[in-house]
C-alpha cells in the first residue's frame, strides 16, 4: 500500500477519490463544491485538501471527475 506525504498508509486510491466525488454529486444532484466536502462534510467521501493535494486541485479533481471545472466563486451548474 503506498504512503501518504507525512508516512501514514493511503486510505485512498486516485480512483476511489474520483468515485466518490461522482457518487457525492448524485446525492448532491450537482457538483460538489470544496465547501461541501470541508470538515463538516458526511462521513465516507475524502476532504477538498486530500482532493487538492493528490490532483493539484480541487478543480483538477472535479475535472478528473468528469465534470466541467468550478468558476471561481460561482456555484457549479446543476444540470449534469
Amino acid at each position: 500500500m503506498s504512503k501518504t506525504h507525512n508516512g501514514r498508509p493511503r486510505q485512498w486510491s486516485d480512483d476511489k477519490l474520483l468515485k466518490a466525488v461522482r457518487r457525492f454529486k448524485r446525492q448532491l444532484k450537482r457538483v460538489p463544491t470544496q465547501a461541501d466536502l470541508g470538515p463538516s462534510r458526511p462521513e465516507g467521501y475524502p476532504s477538498a485538501a486530500t482532493l487538492a493535494y493528490r490532483f493539484g486541485s480541487f478543480a483538477n479533481a472535479i475535472e478528473q471527475a468528469g465534470f466541467d471545472r468550478p468558476r471561481r466563486g460561482r456555484r457549479p451548474a446543476t444540470s449534469r
